[in-house]
């Protein structure tokens, strides 16, 4: 986790303790590659700051040099320690940049017809995200720069043969200014060919080479070296090509090599020294362009991280104790001491002690030393840097270490037996003997993950016991289809069942009933019986010829009552219990005359057996129905107790006072000597 400059967190050794406060000082953007120096300051309110540590670095003191190599955001952590052993922690952000100057280069024709306007592109990058300024030449438009500062319409103006000069000057928010340079050959409109070929560049390849020579002497010397970049050019056809290398560097270079006329292939190459401002890694550009006769082209980049050389001046710069005549390089002191440092430079410069506190001076004309003093208050190992300007060639730089170390003081070391009582949580009594169950320090309940569901109106079912919790019901919308087989539908005139297949099943059926006629008593026939009804009729007897009467019948069934039996296969039959029968009679014959009489009827009865077919047909309805679920979890209880135990321990004690016998343990006893603000230390606040 990043916290910005200042955030500290601290650690208390003891509740009447005043915790130390602890910030770094320093830059918040580094270039890479160069050295930047951080100091820890650190108070304690009411006590002694005995050590200052880098744990990511496992370094001690107030300061801390750090040389960043590659970009991106850093954080450094540091710790302060009072003397009460109580911790502060301080962190800080850097941002570690690309430094160097702009990349710069411009696109456009090598050759353009007098009296055209031709369009060229600066194409311009800061290596460390910086703001660029732009200046053209010839400048551009009004307009041209409301649209694009990028892009630059210029007029071929010049005579036949001339060239004319394109220029860029880029600018980045650190002051470092490269300008490149686009020549453009003045051509009539016939100089350019309809060739289809056109000349084709490969890949730009490069070879670092180092020189043993080194560039000034002792501190402030630099590696040289020398870059080969080497590139095939390709035509199809027999042209003469033009080859131009462009190095976008501190000391710009354009390199014209004529390749002559060829088909084929051709190699060509050159060899750079880059030159920086501050010397180390610095980004740069190389450019190739190929061009034949027809004014066809190709072009080829080549972009990376270079070494770079800086050339200066020698400068003097050592310390050296106050009072005292010896030259150092490394000087060691204790906090308070003057260190006196001895600087010569024709130059202006600047020295930072290394503590955060700096010192500035504008040289001489001749050279003459100068003493200025510095006192370091605080234990550790401070780098102090000289820089002395140097012109457009760079900087010197030259440093030496000053080692702060506190004086030494006498302290008894020796163990002394103690007891201890160990806690520990769980819900089982911890492996080992001697543990005693104190108190309960937590409990709950959880769920086993079994659930069980049932309808709700059946009750919370018997067979779960009290460990069993309702989580809820549910309602759920089912439905079912239910069939049925019937003569006709099972619920008449409504439309819940559906007919689904005629005829599923038959059967034949026997039943019997009674047959009623009127039958004169001479008429009876056997199997018949008399019912007691008489029925009287007026007879029209003719001239005593018999043959010209004759008598005609016609009988209607109704039934009364009808009886409703269940049937076997579901439904009702219909079995009518009681028919009434009534009979016409009447006669024909000849209208003769003669006499009349009265015939008298009887009703008689017989059972007569009768044979019908049976059809069913089958019948089905959706029923729809809701029904509520009720769920039920498993749950199982827990309980943490607090276990303890009692146990002895040696524990190793500091005092400045030599203990009496029988208050350690013998043979234990040792006296040390120890420097005030190291590790070994115990009583600074009071002996520092």
């Amino acid at each position: 986790m990043l916290a910005p400059d200042g955030d500290t967190g601290s650690t208390s050794s003891g509740s009447d303790n005043e915790e130390p406060t602890a910030r770094i000082a320093g830059p918040d953007r580094v270039a890479s590659g160069h050295e930047a120096t951080f100091v820890l300051r650190a108070s304690d309110p009411d006590g002694t700051v005995v050590r200052r540590l880098w744990p990511d670095h496992s370094e001690r003191g107030a300061t801390l040099e750090r040389t960043f190599t590659d970009t991106g955001t850093y954080t450094l952590r540091g710790v302060a320690v009072d003397d009460d052993g109580a911790r502060a922690t301080a962190t800080k952000t850097v941002e570690v940049y690309d430094e160097g100057p702009p990349v710069v280069s411009i696109d456009g024709p090598d050759t353009a017809p007098m009296g055209s306007t031709q369009e060229y592109t600066l194409e311009a990058y800061d290596p460390d995200g910086g703001e660029l300024t732009i200046s053209w030449g010839p400048p551009q438009t009004q307009l041209e720069r409301e649209s694009d500062r990028y892009v630059n319409h210029v007029g071929i103006d010049g005579m036949l043969g001339d060239t004319v000069e394109v220029s860029a000057t880029v600018t980045d928010d650190e002051g470092n200014t490269v300008t490149a340079v686009k020549e453009t050959n003045v051509e009539t409109q016939t100089s350019f060919g309809t060739g289809e070929a056109v000349p084709y560049i490969s890949e730009i390849s490069s070879r670092y080479v180092t020189d043993d020579t080194k560039q000034t002497s002792e501190t402030d010397s630099v590696e040289l070296g020398t870059y080969e970049f080497l590139a095939t050019v390709t035509h199809e056809e027999p042209k003469i090509v033009r080859a131009t290398w462009r190095v976008n560097d501190t000391n710009r270079a354009v390199v014209v090599d004529t390749l002559g006329r060829f088909s084929g292939t051709r190699d060509t190459g050159i060899r750079h020294m880059f030159v920086s401002e501050h010397g180390g890694k610095v980004t740069r550009e190389v450019s190739l362009s190929a061009v034949d006769a027809d004014g066809d082209r190709d072009e080829q980049k080549w972009i990376s991280r270079v070494h770079s050389v800086q050339t200066h001046d020698h400068i003097v710069f050592y310390a050296m104790k106050s009072g005292e005549s010896a030259r150092k390089n490394s000087l060691e002191v204790e906090p308070g001491d003057q260190v006196e440092f001895i600087v010569g430079s024709n130059q202006n410069y600047r020295l930072a002690f290394g503590d955060g506190s700096a010192a500035r001076g504008s040289g001489t004309s001749s050279l003459r030393n100068v003493a200025i003093a510095h006192t370091y208050d605080d234990p550790g190992t401070y780098k102090a840097r000289l820089i002395s300007t140097q012109g457009p060639n760079g900087e010197a730089l030259k440093t030496v270490d000053i080692n702060v170390r506190p004086k030494t003081y006498t302290e008894y070391w020796y163990d002394i037996l103690g007891s201890t009582i160990t806690q520990v949580v769980s819900e089982d009594s911890p492996k080992g003997d001697r543990w005693q169950k104190r108190s309960v320090h937590d409990s709950g309940t959880f769920r086993t993950g079994r659930t069980v569901s049932v309808r709700a109106d059946a009750g919370r079912p018997s067979m779960l016991g009290d460990n069993w919790v309702s989580t809820g019901t549910s309602v759920e919308q089912r439905s079912r289809r239910i069939t049925r087989v019937r003569q006709s539908d099972p619920d008449g005139a409504g439309d819940d069942w559906q007919l689904v297949e005629r005829n599923v099943r038959t059967e034949e059926r026997t039943y019997y009933e009674d047959k009623y006629q009127w039958l004169s008593s001479k008429f009876q026939r056997p199997g018949w019986s008399y019912t007691g009804e008489t029925r009287t009729d007026r007879v029209v007897v003719g001239d005593g010829h018999n043959h010209d009467r004759e008598r005609h019948t016609r009988t209607t069934r109704t039934c009364t009552n009808w009886d409703l039996d269940p049937s076997p296969y579901g439904g009702f039959s219909r079995e009518c219990s009681n028919w009434r029968y009534d009979t016409d009679v009447w006669y024909t014959g000849h209208d003769h005359s003669g006499y009349t009489y009265y015939d008298t009827d009887y009703l008689y009865k017989t059972e007569v057996e009768r044979t019908r077919t049976v059809h069913y047909h089958e019948y089905a309805s959706e029923r729809e129905f809701t029904v509520t679920t009720e769920t039920f979890a498993e749950t199982e209880s827990w309980t943490e107790w607090l276990w303890e135990r009692e146990g002895s321990t040696v524990r190793q004690e500091y005092s400045l006072k030599k203990p009496e016998t029988g208050s350690y343990i013998s043979g234990t006893l040792r006296t040390v000597e120890v420097r005030c603000g190291s590790e070994e230390s115990n009583h600074d606040s009071v002996m520092c």
